[in-house]
């Protein structure tokens, strides 16, 4: 059982070297209450099935995201509605690839570093009782993007999709991110799942 106010942070990683360095700078970082460790998510969801609910921080090396399509790989951790999703880098990734994340951490990066970046408040996060994300008022055409988002499409395919340029799919991009809060593309298909833009078969 988990108690107390403090941070549930979960770090995945194939290198049970890395997962135990990770764990003990993360022991000794103030406000971290718990952490759970797993060398695979698959794996992780299963031997962590009681804590999951209680994570408010997921590390995690993002091949797992290269191994799988991304869409399945956010199904998976569907049950996690309001946290940081942060990678966990020590070769060479893809900035666009990371900018789905939250936040990076280095493998360079000090605790203090480390420290600063898991106390950032989750984009995701919403003020609200309901257990929900508030419902944003998204015009229809953002809604529309959104959706073509969760799909994992790049920006010139959803431009091609909606008859309109690259530059107005970015525009709307910082809307939707402006208005929801949410910078992560992960973040804003949970979003979408969430408040029934999408669904599960959507993702397909």
């Amino acid at each position: 059982m988990v108690n107390g106010n403090g941070k549930h942070v979960a770090v995945i990683d194939p290198s049970q070297v890395i997962l135990e360095g990770m764990k003990s700078i993360l022991n000794n970082i103030p406000g971290i209450e718990t952490i759970s460790l797993g060398t695979d998510p698959e794996s992780f969801i299963h031997k962590n099935n009681e804590k999951n609910k209680y994570i408010e921080c997921l590390i995690i090396n993002p091949i797992f995201l290269y191994n799988q399509n991304k869409n399945l790989f956010i199904k998976q951790f569907s049950f996690l509605k309001d946290i940081q999703f942060i990678a966990l880098v020590y070769s060479y990734v893809n900035k666009d690839f990371l900018s789905q994340f939250d936040d990076v951490i280095y493998i360079e990066d000090s605790k203090y570093e480390i420290q600063n970046k898991l106390k950032s408040k989750s984009p995701n996060k919403e003020e609200n009782t309901s257990g929900l994300p508030e419902q944003i008022d998204l015009s229809d055409r953002e809604k529309e993007i959104l959706i073509s988002l969760t799909k994992g499409k790049t920006n010139k395919e959803i431009a091609d999709e909606h008859c309109i340029s690259i530059h107005t799919v970015i525009s709307h991009r910082k809307n939707i991110s402006r208005k929801t809060g949410i910078r992560s593309v992960s973040g804003l298909t949970v979003y979408a799942l969430l408040n029934k833009l999408t669904d599960y078969s959507g993702l397909e």
